[in-house]
């Protein structure tokens, strides 16, 4: 009677190690991809291109229809649905000038402050 008990146990235990395994696998691949964008320099940034890399195509402009102008901030989602956390991205600013980040992890990165005083290609 009692290894009837355990086995019954010892099935509802991997069963629920099963499922808990289940969830955290799905959690793991929905990061969260949305970071605060942050303009720290004296110019409108007019457009925001992001590519998962490396040598993934841009996407069409993050911004939308929206600029991102001197000391504002804007949060966006950089999520092209591929399960990358690496992206390069591209800021296009008022004068037409770009600034490039590269390899910037979106998974763990929440926060990304753009200034033209920063060396992003490290």
């Amino acid at each position: 009677m009692r290894i009837h008990h355990m086995k019954t146990f010892n099935k509802a235990v991997v069963s629920l190690a099963c499922l808990l395994m289940l969830a955290v696998g799905s959690t793991a691949h929905a990061e969260d991809r949305h970071v605060w964008l942050i303009n720290d320099t004296p110019d409108t940034i007019m457009r925001v291109y992001a590519s998962n890399s490396p040598g993934g195509e841009w996407r069409e402009d993050i911004l939308g229809s929206e600029v991102l102008e001197a000391g504002n901030s804007v949060v966006v989602n950089i999520d092209d649905g591929t399960d990358t956390c690496y992206f390069n991205l591209q800021a296009i600013y008022n004068d037409d000038t770009w600034l490039a980040i590269n390899e910037f992890n979106v998974c763990t990165d929440k926060r990304l402050t753009i200034r033209d005083d920063e060396d992003y290609d490290e």
